[in-house]
């Protein structure tokens, strides 16, 4: 069998094994005409050799089969060439692949893909909490001092359908209509401000008209004066506890309105900015996604009806899940008229130097403020003892 990595001669001689032993064999010099296809023949297994390049690793063993020789063929025999791949050097250091820039897809983004704003409770619930995100005013501009404020449910404020979660138009047109044409509201807008001046106005005008038309004087007027002293401080306490009314009255009217729009982590609420005006009453639209808070809010309702027991039993029987989480959600809705309001007055803001106090919350669901958890605690489960007359007031 002849070595397939030495290339075949033709001017090789022939001879016998005998005699293969005492002849030194010498190459001759090729003719210029067998150097012809000598080069043809190498530049044919150049080709076969640049062909047949392959990982040596990936090729399968060889058999016993392949090792075997084969019957010589007349004539010249094609060198066989083993699959060979040169060397891979360990790189130090691989290129870095640059990212190729994406590019903003208009179209995308005019056909109405949902995406995630800035500002949305998707990406960051604590830094949103709490955001006011719309006031609305009323439109009528003229008496207004005498005339109910009037507002356009269908003028709707932008940010509200940019803002992610958005508000739907129908949605806005129904929490409007729910809190404005309420007879509750129309009491709040027109006489919770101006109740107490009215009443104090009126009596100090009785005042003077009886001490002009009575002339003489005497025991009469004194005495009506002393009457007349008293009746205003009844008259001031009974306005008290009409505007105590009138304040539950618009709560039960914003708690109706937020079951329409809690579930899109919005909370509204009514704010009377004026004390003779009747057109500095208006609505706010602030962000609130309400769900760690009602969590938080079944904690203490569990502590509470459990006497504060948290491992173990008492005695009494174990509360309904069911009925805790309605009464959870009852608590949300009813405090966030006063949390709406707290909130957009800045009552609720933490203390940010030694100088303005040390508060007894630290930031939860709000980055700043107090959350409505935080505020639902402070007023009922926590509640400081009052006075004996705040009740009434």
């Amino acid at each position: 069998m002849t070595d397939p990595n030495v290339e075949p001669q033709k001017g090789w001689e022939k001879f016998d094994e005998v005699s293969l032993k005492q002849v030194t064999i010498t190459d001759e010099e090729e003719s210029p005409k067998n150097k012809e296809p000598m080069a043809k023949e190498e530049s044919k297994a150049t080709n076969v050799k640049e062909e047949n390049i392959q990982d040596p690793l990936q090729n399968n063993p060889r058999t016993h089969s392949d090792t075997e020789t084969k019957p010589s063929s007349p004539g010249p025999e094609k060198p066989t060439y083993e699959t060979r791949s040169p060397p891979i050097s360990p790189v130090p250091c691989m290129p870095i692949i640059k990212p190729k820039p994406i590019f903003l897809n208009v179209n995308r983004l005019e056909e109405g893909v949902q995406r995630i704003a800035k500002a949305s409770v998707i990406s960051d619930p604590q830094n949103v909490n709490g955001k006011v995100l719309a006031t609305v005013f009323p439109d009528n501009l003229v008496c207004d001092w005498v005339t109910p404020p009037h507002y356009d449910a269908y003028s709707m404020p932008s940010i509200l359908a940019i803002d992610v979660p958005t508000l739907t138009g129908e949605d806005y047109i129904t929490t409007i209509k729910t809190i404005v044409e309420d007879y509750r509201f129309k009491l709040y807008s027109t006489i919770y401000a101006r109740l107490i001046a009215l009443w104090m106005v009126f009596w100090i005008l009785s005042l003077v008209v009886t001490l002009l038309l009575s002339t003489k004087g005497g025991w009469p007027v004194m005495i009506f004066c002393l009457v007349w002293a008293v009746f205003l401080f009844v008259g001031i306490y009974v306005c008290a506890m009409i505007r105590r009314r009138i304040r539950i009255a618009l709560n039960h009217v914003v708690e109706k309105a937020n079951k329409l729009i809690v579930d899109r982590h919005f909370l509204t609420g009514v704010e009377d900015r004026g004390q003779l005006s009747c057109h500095k009453v208006v609505i706010h639209f602030i962000r609130f996604n309400v769900g760690e808070c009602t969590a938080e809010v079944i904690k203490q309702l569990k502590i509470q009806k459990s006497g504060g027991c948290v491992f173990g039993g008492n005695g009494q029987e174990e509360p309904n899940d069911e009925s805790i989480e309605r009464e959870a959600a009852t608590l949300i809705l009813q405090y966030s008229q006063e949390y709406v309001k707290s909130v957009v007055k800045k009552r609720l803001i933490f203390p940010s130097k030694p100088l303005h106090g040390v508060s007894s919350y630290a930031p939860k669901h709000c980055k700043t403020q107090m959350c409505l958890c935080q505020f639902i605690d402070e007023k009922k489960f926590n509640a400081k003892p009052k006075k004996w007359y705040v009740k009434y007031i």
